[in-house]
């Protein structure tokens, strides 16, 4: 008895929800596929594939039921990704501009993106300044 119970419980928390994602890609993707992955939570952490897509004038969308939350990416055929969240709502992402909405987790998953790149930009840039700095020091050493 109290078996089934831990079992019922198990099964209720992770409920499945049908997910849908609706997405722009850059016209050099069309006729392509685009994948649609999860990564194994064991060891090696390799990446399961739920789904493909064609990328028809610029545009994809993959739709399905799935446990929620949980985190994706989609991958196309040149090995880059493009993470996002599954939940329960209509996704939406624009891999030309690497975006991703429609929901809140993705809404904010967007945000935390877009702050990253600013601050590895910023470091790009500092370590450009420094390096540039550093061999003008090294060059004035010399004379």
């Amino acid at each position: 008895m109290i078996l089934c119970t831990f079992c019922a419980i198990a099964i209720f928390s992770s409920a499945q929800e049908k997910f849908s994602i609706r997405g722009i890609a850059d016209e050099e993707l069309n006729n392509q596929l685009l994948y649609l992955c999860l990564m194994d939570d064991g060891e090696k952490a390799k990446e399961v594939i739920l789904d493909s897509a064609k990328v028809k004038k610029g545009k994809f969308s993959f739709s399905g039921v799935h446990q929620m939350p949980d985190i994706a990416i989609i991958k196309d055929m040149d090995g880059e990704t493009y993470p996002l969240i599954f939940e329960k709502g209509e996704i939406s992402v624009n891999i030309a501009a690497n975006k991703r909405g429609g929901t809140p987790l993705n809404d904010s998953l967007n945000i935390a993106l877009n702050r990253m790149q600013l601050i590895m930009d910023n470091m790009l840039k500092t370590s450009y300044v420094y390096e540039k700095d550093f061999k003008e020091l090294e060059e004035n050493k010399k004379k």
